[in-house]
């Protein structure tokens, strides 16, 4: 359906479509329209029709112009009424050619009218638009502007400037930090040979290098020195290359950083670490070597090169693969330690050292370790104990030694006792054997300078002290040795095993003795020709209770049996009550 909105819209469209004329086209539209109506008027109005055109259009076109599309239909209806009144001659009669005047006159009114009124609302409209979009891009401008400062400042703060390469337009554009940080006036021409004027000597040909690599699609990022008044800077480079499908140039954008402060102080740290005596390395969570300093590679005799190649696992000493990565992991939940341990040199030799362990506090994957070697003071603990192992063993020789004195002279004054009462001789001989036998130990331990006591020995003292003729076998393969809490107890049982084995043995038939090994135990063997009238008092006589409470409960064990007049007794002996020892080829 036509409507006068409808006609509004389409100059809108029309106008809306050229944008960058500000308001031309809607101007040459009234232009045209106008021009035909005046056409339409000239060929075929009346000539007095234009009157009303001449005195009353002007008003409506202020209208329009002014207060809008609305007030300038106003002004037109208000016009076709003073003309139809006032402007059709004659005046208030009635005949055709005053009819055809003010029906030509109103016409040509109300479509100029009408044709005014639309283009300048629809010019109005457009003006208001073209304001807001004015508004908008000075909006954005001003936005623009307000991060390009910004930018400048970031880039100024962080000492980060920015490039851009453009080949087809031949355009190198630098930032304006860029510029300062290559002591370059902004806005001076920029070539490759005097980017690399700047450079410093000794870094041009790996600049050069890298960036050749990068023209062929390798990545570049590279740190490298600059020399800006005179002055040593250094700078890290990142750039993105842009090429084309068939491999050319098209472009790239990079960015350059100002690392100087941040250079210095890890060169000033890197000195401080190379200069301490300890030892200082970084590694990972796996325990991989990623930083090491000098005075630990002297004291392992690796090159900081290979100990870059290494794991901790490579050098630990004390601690097995798998008990390094738990103990990593320790540290790595706990955030610290300090402990003690060994690494092995190059040559192969063990160094002592005190480790202090923190994890870093800038990388959670990274360890930092101090170690310090202390393999002099261990060689001085170590030392320190062994002279007070000597001082003890020289306490305990001269104590047992005392004790074996004096155990004597109790044996000697038993030995006057039964002198001077014989009927007592045969419980006081009892009483000496077992005062002998523990006086044997004693004598053993000064002798050793230990508490533990040698088995062979032990059966050598008490087969002499026995008095009985003894056939004895030593099988032992190794050096065997009776615990310091059993040593007492087990020489009882084998005294009054061989006061037994001799008291009720056959007249003139010896005693058998083996000595031998099973396994981890050892088995002691005593068996000899017996009187059959005597077998009762053997098994049930005091002298076999006394050995059964004296035994060692789960580590010795007594058999007895007889067989065709031979009565055996088989003395069994296990771990802990006996040590085994490699005997000494030496």
């Amino acid at each position: 359906m036509f409507t006068i909105d409808g006609v509004s819209q389409v100059f809108d469209y029309l106008g809306e479509g050229q944008p960058k004329f500000e308001g031309v086209f809607q101007y040459l539209m009234v232009c045209v329209l106008m021009g035909v109506a005046l056409w339409v008027r000239l060929a075929v109005a009346p000539l007095d029709a234009g009157l009303q055109y001449l005195t009353l259009f002007p008003a409506v076109t202020l209208s329009a112009v002014i207060f809008g599309f609305r007030a300038g239909l106003f002004a037109v209806f208000i016009g076709i009424c003073i003309a139809t009144f006032i402007f059709v001659p004659p005046y208030y009669t009635i005949s055709l050619h005053s009819v055809e005047v003010a029906l030509w006159s109103n016409t040509v009114f109300l479509v100029d009218g009408l044709i005014v009124s639309l283009v300048v609302g629809a010019m109005h409209r457009y003006q208001e638009k073209l304001e807001t979009a004015v508004k908008k891009f000075e909006r954005a401008g001003e936005y623009l502007r307000d991060s390009q400062a910004d930018l400048h400042r970031a880039q100024s703060m962080g000492k980060i400037g920015n490039w851009r390469l453009d080949v087809r337009h031949n355009q190198l554009n630098w930032s304006d930090e860029n510029y300062r940080i290559f002591g370059i006036p902004v806005g001076n021409p920029l070539t490759y040979d005097n980017f690399l004027s700047i450079v410093h000597p000794d870094d041009r040909d790996y600049v050069d290098r890298m960036w050749q690599a990068a023209l062929h699609g390798e990545p570049y990022d590279i740190e490298h020195r600059i020399i800006v008044n005179g002055a040593v800077r250094y700078v890290r480079e990142n750039a993105l290359l842009e090429f084309g499908e068939s491999g050319e140039l098209l472009g790239g954008f990079g960015t350059t950083q100002d690392i100087t402060q941040s250079r210095l102080r890890e060169m000033e740290y890197q000195g401080i670490i190379q200069t301490i005596s300890e030892g200082f390395w970084f590694c990972d969570t796996t325990g991989r070597i990623l930083e090491v300093n000098d005075s630990y590679c002297r004291m392992v005799g690796y090159t900081r090169e290979e100990m870059l190649k290494m794991r901790i696992q490579d050098i630990e000493a004390s601690e097995s693969p798998q008990e390094v990565a738990k103990h990593i992991q320790r540290i790595v939940e706990v955030g610290h330690d300090l402990f003690e341990t060994r690494h092995r040199r190059k040559n192969g030799e063990l160094i002592d050292f005190e480790i202090s362990v923190n994890r870093s506090a800038s990388r959670n994957d990274a360890i930092v370790v101090f170690a310090r070697d202390i393999t002099d003071r261990v060689k001085r603990n170590e030392l320190r104990l062994i002279e007070i192992k000597q001082q003890r063993d020289v306490l305990i020789r001269e104590v047992h030694h005392r004790i074996k004195n004096n155990l004597q002279g109790v044996v000697g004054l038993l030995r006057q006792h039964v002198s001077e009462h014989p009927n007592l001789a045969e419980v006081v001989d009892v009483i000496i054997g077992r005062i002998y036998s523990i006086a044997i130990i004693h004598g053993l331990q000064a002798q050793e300078m230990s508490e533990e006591v040698g088995l062979s020995p032990l059966m050598n003292l008490i087969i002499d002290a026995s008095g009985t003729a003894v056939e004895y076998h030593d099988d032992l393969t190794h050096s065997l040795m009776l615990s310091r809490d059993e040593a007492v107890p087990i020489a009882l049982v084998l005294n009054e095993l061989f006061t037994n084995a001799g008291k009720h043995r056959s007249k003139q038939s010896t005693v058998a003795v083996r000595l031998e090994e099973r396994g981890s135990h050892v088995i002691i063997t005593l068996s000899n020709l017996f009187d059959a009238r005597l077998t009762d008092e053997i098994k049930d006589g005091q002298g076999l209770s006394l050995v059964r409470s004296l035994l060692p409960r789960n580590s010795a064990t007594l058999t007895m049996r007889e067989a065709e007049g031979v009565f055996t007794a088989e003395l069994d002996l296990a771990p802990p009550v006996v040590i085994h020892k490699q005997f000494d080829t030496q």
